[in-house]
């Protein structure tokens, strides 16, 4: 099985619900994922652990992001 990255998961992710999804939730989730894949993104998906997502989580607050939206990336 190919590995795959946070990345290229992401990319297929937008691809699939362009569309299908009202404009500002599309723009809302691609805002997330480009926040997510600042921290994430080269990592393979099977080696996403809640260690590694407390880190985005806590680097990212420490980074000027409100925790709510935060909270939103996470969902």
């Amino acid at each position: 099985m190919p590995k795959v990255t946070v990345e290229k998961y992401c990319q297929k992710y937008l691809e699939h619900i362009k569309g299908s999804v009202p404009e500002n939730t599309f723009i809302s989730r691609r805002t997330a994922i480009k926040a997510i894949l600042k921290y994430l993104g080269s990592y393979e998906l099977s080696k996403i652990n809640i260690v590694l997502i407390q880190r985005f989580c806590n680097d990212a607050v420490q980074n000027g992001i409100k925790p709510s939206s935060v909270n939103l990336y996470c969902i």
